[in-house]
């Protein structure tokens, strides 16, 4: 039942998603640009990991467009990261992975690894992993989506 209520929260919760139309290009873009947005989507990544690891909103925000700002609000991001940490407790480190191989956006991954201490104070480790959509939108770098599964 745990895992159910888990994957129902990071459906409802932790997996935001907003609307964009991609106008696929005959040409791509240049491998300099390619790598620049990659960057750029995997230094997003970084900061909202960090935001959740440290349940900070206002730093969650600043990464987020403003329709997925509407999403989720702090109060809703607050419930979602208490949820978290009581089932797979705190994000002791992230590592990105890999940026899967898709058209017109950048599908990165890391692996997320949380510690809670069990009711006999051991220590439970567990990885999730954690996927982050981006595009870049008229020059900026914009997240069309992100959750843990």
């Amino acid at each position: 039942m745990k895992l159910y209520n888990y994957l129902l929260c990071g459906i409802l919760v932790l997996s935001t998603s907003g609307c964009a139309v991609i106008v696929e290009e005959d040409v791509p873009p240049p491998p300099e640009v390619q790598a620049e947005n990659l960057a750029n989507g995997i230094k997003c990544g970084q900061n909202i990991l960090t935001a959740i690891q440290n349940n900070d909103y206002a730093a969650m925000k600043q990464n987020l467009t403003e329709s997925l700002q509407q999403n989720m609000t702090p109060a809703q991001f607050a419930a979602a990261n208490q949820q978290m940490t009581e089932e797979f407790g705190k994000i002791v480190s992230f590592n990105y992975l890999a940026d899967l191989e898709t058209p017109e956006v950048n599908n990165m991954v890391w692996v997320v690894t949380f510690e809670r201490q069990n009711d006999v104070k051991q220590t439970i480790r567990r990885q999730l992993l954690f996927r982050l959509v981006t595009a870049n939108m008229n020059g900026k770098t914009e997240v069309f989506s992100f959750g843990f599964f």
